[in-house]
């Protein structure tokens, strides 16, 4: 037999586990914790409230304030009720559930799609900017469960100043390659075969990633035209230049 209770009479202060975050990019963190748990063999009850947590990733220029709400379970049902918090001012409210009660049995290599869960997460007047990638302005709502992924996306301004992904470059650089192929006809050099097989290998991770994925169904719309404005991006067509504007 078993019988667990934690309570904490005094809120916990989430600033004594900076230290743990910090290998994460975790920064600043403030605010408070409440507990109060009941674990034995016949309950398994509590719930977890949130007051006022801030944290920030000065790497993702991300930070996350006021973040208020109580997470509850019952069994091995975890609820997350109208929690509500600010990313980067803007105003952002999220709601769901997991259900952990078949976990054991589950597939560990796919919980993204055997897991039963739900959030949903509503945010408007979403402002970011990363110094030199994109500056962005927009509203969205999305849901994300087990079985799929909806919602819609608004963007209201965006400036794109590049895409730093290594992926993005590798397959664009693949394409580019065939495309060079075609033209000229000339030889491949081994340089040029360890070059593509890189491009290859990973873009076959991108597409064993995707196929793992949930049917998505989201939608995006734009109040004003998407710049964007980079250097760069005639990786596949050298011989164009200026800005292009995308408009959905």
């Amino acid at each position: 037999t078993y019988n667990v209770i934690v309570k904490s009479n005094d809120k916990i202060d989430v600033s004594k586990f900076q230290s743990f975050l910090t290998p994460y990019g975790i920064e600043n963190a403030k605010g408070k914790i409440a507990l109060n748990i009941e674990l034995n063999e016949k309950t398994e009850k509590g719930y977890i409230n949130l007051e006022n947590i801030s944290l920030e990733s000065t790497k993702a220029k991300l930070k996350l304030a006021n973040f208020n709400g109580p997470i509850s379970f019952n069994g091995r049902n975890i609820k997350i009720e109208n929690i509500k918090a600010n990313l980067n001012n803007s105003p952002l409210d999220i709601d769901g559930f997991v259900d952990f009660t078949d976990f054991a049995s589950l597939p560990k290599d796919d919980l993204i799609r055997t897991l039963p869960y739900k959030f949903h997460f509503k945010m408007n007047n979403f402002n970011y900017f990363y110094p030199e990638v994109i500056k962005l302005s927009a509203s969205t709502e999305l849901t994300v469960t087990n079985e799929e992924v909806y919602g819609n996306l608004i963007i209201k301004d965006a400036t794109i100043y590049d895409i730093p992904n290594n992926y993005y470059r590798d397959f664009f650089s693949l394409l580019k390659e065939q495309l060079r192929r075609v033209r000229t006809d000339v030889p491949q050099t081994k340089e040029e075969d360890k070059d593509s097989r890189k491009a290859k290998e990973k873009t076959e991770e991108i597409k064993k990633i995707l196929n793992k994925l949930m049917p998505i169904d989201f939608i995006v719309k734009t109040e004003k035209p998407i710049l964007i404005d980079m250097d760069n991006f005639n990786i596949v067509v050298p011989e164009v230049y200026g800005k292009l504007y995308i408009d959905l």
